[in-house]
């Protein structure tokens, strides 16, 4: 009987699992000129691919913080700074902390950890100090850059006071050198689950990992040295991080000011030019429900990630939206994407949760 059942489980054809490949830009922005990856670019350090757009052009902005633009030189120069000084504190290897309320610091936190080849372990500041002590103390972190004076966990680690990145940024001691990129299979980032099925996971994801999300963000939206994302989504979850990484390694900027209301998100997205814009329906609805009408003519996508979303939903999104907008909508997980889908423009179904779209290449197999 286990030889028949053996026999017949093998004669099934594998084909259904076979998902046909769909270029990431498929029903999308395939109109706008972008400079594609290389081939090898999840095998490079995600420092080092910072590091090339930094140096291509080292005056252009990288970073808008508040009233602050911060170039890709000076965002350089500010993390191998803060990267020394987590070299001589962590050991090789060691998770170190971020936690910082500011997003633009926090990005500075995260490209040091990179540079000093240790893994990043990214927590929101937001959250309640407990929560992040028992995320401190569940990754074995070896010490937490904080703000200079801000709060931090009872019982946290060796903690690195970083400097405002609105100030100049320090030159790193001319004699350090940072340590021999990790292989594209190390663990570089740790993203902590929200708990909402249980207790907070850390989830691990390597340079190759991460890389290859930034590589499709950056592929399917045609991310240039043109864009300006504004990302709601933040650094600590995977849909923020991974978007940030992208639009940096693209050679764009990266817009992170503070958001106070429906009108207030029009009026950023109108003065400062938006291109890309990135966050949870939820707070895509400040769109909807503003009273504001601001023209958004700059933006040409929109991602609303981490939820699903209703066919009533996409319409009114869609009527807040210039008409040449791409939406893009991605399922997955902290682990991995799933599905993703560029909404075809003139689109219609029934109320019910729009479909998950088309398999990510290399993910179901």
């Amino acid at each position: 009987m286990d030889t028949v059942r053996l026999r017949q489980k093998q004669s099934v054809s594998p084909a259904w699992r076979r998902s046909p490949y769909l270029p990431p830009d498929f029903n999308g922005p395939a109109d706008v000129p972008f400079d594609p990856p290389p081939a090898n670019f999840t095998e490079a350090p995600i420092f080092a691919l910072f590091e090339a757009a930094a140096v291509r052009d080292p005056s252009a902005c990288a970073l808008v913080s508040g009233l602050a633009q911060i170039s890709y030189g000076a965002l350089r120069r500010h993390a191998l700074a803060l990267a020394q000084r987590i070299d001589a504190l962590a050991p090789p290897d060691a998770p170190v902390a971020i936690l910082l309320e500011h997003s633009a610091d926090a990005v500075v936190g995260l490209l040091a950890c990179l540079a000093a080849r240790r893994i990043a372990l990214v927590l929101n500041a937001g959250h309640p100090l407990e929560r992040n002590a028992a995320i401190l103390r569940d990754a074995a972190a070896a010490a937490v850059v904080v703000a200079a004076g801000g709060p931090c966990p009872a019982g946290s680690p060796a903690a690195v006071p970083i400097a405002p990145i609105t100030a100049d940024p320090p030159e790193p001691c001319a004699t350090w050198q940072p340590p021999a990129p990790a292989p594209p299979d190390a663990p570089a980032i740790v993203l902590y689950t929200s708990g909402s099925a249980g207790r907070p996971k850390g989830i691990v994801l390597s340079q190759f990992g991460m890389l290859y999300r930034v590589q499709r963000n950056i592929a399917g939206a045609h991310l240039n040295r043109a864009d300006r994302m504004l990302p709601l989504s933040a650094l600590s979850s995977v849909n923020g991080c991974s978007y940030i990484l992208a639009i940096l390694l693209a050679g764009g900027t990266l817009v992170q000011p503070s958001l106070t209301s429906p009108r207030n998100l029009r009026a950023v997205i109108q003065s400062e030019r938006i291109t890309a814009l990135i966050g949870l329906p939820r707070l895509l609805d400040m769109l909807v429900t503003s009273d504001a009408h601001e023209p958004l003519t700059s933006l040409r996508m929109v991602r609303p990630t981490g939820e699903g979303m209703r066919q009533s939903e996409l319409a009114a999104l869609r009527a807040a939206l210039p008409r040449h907008c791409h939406i893009n909508i991605t399922y997955g997980m902290t682990e991995a994407s799933v599905t993703h889908w560029w909404v075809p423009h003139g689109f219609t179904g029934s109320d019910s949760l729009l479909p998950v779209g088309y398999p990510c290449d290399g993910t179901i197999s």
